[in-house]
């Protein structure tokens, strides 16, 4: 009884062993198939980060050009070009 109680045993530790590294195995592929799409969603980020970054320094190099500053006082706020001998010096003693 004693060699049979012990195959039994035996045959229950390894079947439940191989089912626990089962599980592990499983466990362990949820957890990379998780890893790589938070990967892939914080590199879409970081892509849409640096087009982001990219449009903004554009953006801060028009913004820094005078010439469209110069335009819109010149058309729309009908502002000249003062001359040289307009402009009259004022000295206050």
């Amino acid at each position: 009884m004693s060699k049979f109680s012990s195959k039994k045993a035996f045959l229950f530790i390894f079947i439940s062993v191989n089912l626990i590294f089962i599980f592990l195995q499983i466990y362990k592929h949820s957890v990379f198939v998780k890893l790589s799409y938070e990967q892939q969603r914080l590199e879409r980020e970081q892509e849409n980060l640096a087009k982001k970054k990219i449009d903004l320094i554009e953006k801060l190099h028009t913004n820094q050009r005078h010439k469209p500053v110069k335009d819109f006082a010149e058309d729309k706020l009908k502002m000249q070009r003062i001359k040289l001998k307009q402009i009259k010096r004022l000295d206050f003693e």
